[in-house]
């Protein structure tokens, strides 16, 4: 048996531990995060984490005729994205801003039953405000006039065959 003081520094070592084990599963319950910012998802942040440029990007695509099937605008955060479906291949493509338009050439593909020239809606994006769609011979030419000209990126897949155009 122990002596009553020996007893007495156990309880309060242990007291001490229970109180620090309990602050610290305080402290990882809480949330270092900005409560005052806006939860909504369409709000942009004052800063884009967005690694795009505003030059001339190409894409090679594969050989071969094909067509734009559909056009499809979507928005993340602070990110506006168009994606570009193609049948059966993906079509070669090249990125490039005239003012604050960035004009995307699609070589050797056609328009799809479901795609005419004209105007394309652009849903809930933020920077975009206009996609204008033209054909010219074997090419078509995607006309995307934004706020100011802005980072973009081209990413491909050939399977399925997509194009998408990401705009931070």
């Amino acid at each position: 048996m122990l002596p009553s003081t020996l007893t007495s520094m156990r309880n309060k070592v242990l007291a001490l531990l229970m109180c620090v084990v309990g602050v610290a599963a305080l402290a990882a319950c809480g949330s270092d995060s900005d409560d005052s910012a806006s939860s909504d998802p369409t709000t942009i942040p004052a800063t884009c984490p967005f690694d795009g440029s505003t030059t001339t990007q190409k894409d090679a695509g594969v050989a071969g005729a094909t067509t734009l099937n559909k056009v499809t605008p979507a928005v993340d955060g602070c990110i506006d994205s168009v994606t570009f479906e193609f049948a059966p291949t993906l079509a070669a493509s090249e990125g490039t801003y005239n003012g604050s338009t960035l004009v995307l050439t699609l070589t050797g593909a056609a328009l799809g039953s479901g795609i005419e020239s004209g105007e394309v809606g652009t849903g809930n994006l933020e920077y975009v405000q206009s996609i204008d769609v033209a054909t010219s011979g074997s090419d078509i030419t995607i006309s995307i006039t934004l706020d100011k000209a802005r980072p973009f990126l081209l990413n491909s897949s050939k399977v399925p065959a997509e194009l998408e155009l990401s705009i931070g």
